[in-house]
């Protein structure tokens, strides 16, 4: 039997949880707007008809979605690998498999850390980028004038590779 190996965590970039609750005040206020709707529509006797429930749930549901899963974002750097959670996707990178920590130098994704991997591939993080900071919690100031200098999520994770490639 193998002892578990549990991970540390040194650095997690997600959205700040005003962001949040910003998404979820949002959501709420679509869902009450939709339900005085229909209470009035009901009141003045036109309603509420199947239809007006399906387009206030869909009103109210489009959103949600959207929000929540934009909100699902993640870079999370550990002792053992990195973490990068997508709207759609979470990719688990051992450090064995990085070459090498960049940082994005394109116009919409400038400052994002990308990691490349030993078969030349690259994985992209949007929420590590400069436009994103003040939105997890960070300040954008801390990717330079040029938004090109490495902020904490590269840094984090340059440092974690670095120790990862002495250690071995």
């Amino acid at each position: 039997m193998h002892p578990a190996t549990t991970e540390t965590v040194l650095y997690r970039a997600r959205y700040a949880l005003w962001v949040q609750l910003v998404a979820i005040g949002v959501v709420a206020l679509l869902a009450v707007i939709m339900v005085q709707a229909n209470l009035t529509w009901y009141r003045e006797g036109r309603g509420p008809t199947p239809l007006t429930w399906v387009v206030s749930v869909a009103l109210i549901a489009g959103p949600a979605v959207i929000l929540l899963t934009g909100l699902r974002q993640s870079f999370t750097v550990t002792d053992q690998r990195l973490i990068i959670t997508g709207a759609f996707r979470t990719r688990r990178i051992g450090w064995q498999q990085v070459r090498s920590i960049e940082v994005d130098r394109r116009l919409l994704s400038r400052g994002a850390t990308v990691v490349v991997l030993t078969d030349g591939c690259t994985v992209h993080s949007p929420i590590t980028a400069a436009r994103v900071a003040i939105r997890r919690g960070e300040q954008t100031v801390d990717h330079g004038p040029d938004l090109l200098h490495p902020a904490r999520p590269t840094q984090a994770a340059r440092a974690a590779h670095r120790r990862h490639l002495i250690a071995r």
